[in-house]
């Protein structure tokens, strides 16, 4: 059986984590190549200090590093990023020509990747398809879909939907989280120096009490 050539876009930490395991997979599998392409926030020390320099002591084979930010933080960056990725990572495609490009969740990156594989005739897997949140990341995630040939998703409602859009049932399937994957595999003890090693903002003491509050922006009513 001839090796197939697989590249997997890394663009923010968040996806990288939980994306370990399959990566790991995918490198030891025998009939695969895999090539990583990193870009994104994962190249930014404000956002990913030290991780691309952890992915590449793993030994995996990084095909390329683009640097494809535009800063900001508001609408216009976002859109301007999306357009940077899409020309940065069309060419990278173009001369890695792989079998297969895997695309994760979401973020509007990982959609400007898909669309530049889409036109370079690459076949895109997709994980994650499915999912509904309510906002524009929804959108992101369904269009990706529609571009995308293999779709593996996390629960039987994201299948269903999935099919409901009109791809085609043999090429759909629930695989399960990745998340969940990870989190029964890490070990969770952590130290505050691993915590305040990562991201940007307070330094935090874990030793002492603290109420952590997640508020996610909604893009839509900027």
């Amino acid at each position: 059986m001839a090796t197939r050539k697989v590249c997997f876009p890394i663009t923010s930490r968040a996806y990288y984590g939980r994306s370990q395991l399959l990566i790991r997979k995918l490198h030891a599998h025998p009939d695969l190549e895999l090539k990583l392409m990193l870009g994104g926030s994962i190249l930014l020390d404000k956002y990913s200090r030290h991780i691309a320099d952890d992915i590449a002591a793993g030994g995996f084979d990084i095909a390329a590093s683009l640097f494809n930010v535009i800063e900001g933080g508001n609408h216009v960056a976002m859109a301007k990023t999306a357009c940077l990725t899409a020309l940065e990572f069309t060419n990278e495609l173009h001369k890695a020509k792989p079998d297969a490009v895997v695309i994760c969740g979401d973020r509007f990156e990982q959609l400007a990747i898909a669309m530049a594989a889409a036109y370079l005739n690459i076949t895109i897997a997709h994980i994650e398809g499915g999912d509904v949140t309510g906002s524009i990341d929804e959108s992101v995630r369904h269009a990706i879909t529609k571009l995308a040939h293999l779709h593996f998703v996390t629960n039987a409602d994201a299948e269903r939907r999935v099919k409901a859009m009109g791809e085609n049932p043999r090429f759909v399937f629930n695989t399960g989280s990745l998340d969940v994957e990870l989190a029964a595999s890490v070990d969770t003890s952590i130290t505050s120096e691993q915590v305040n090693s990562f991201g940007v903002g307070y330094q935090l003491d874990i030793t002492e009490p603290f109420l952590m509050v997640v508020q996610h922006p909604v893009t839509t009513e900027a």
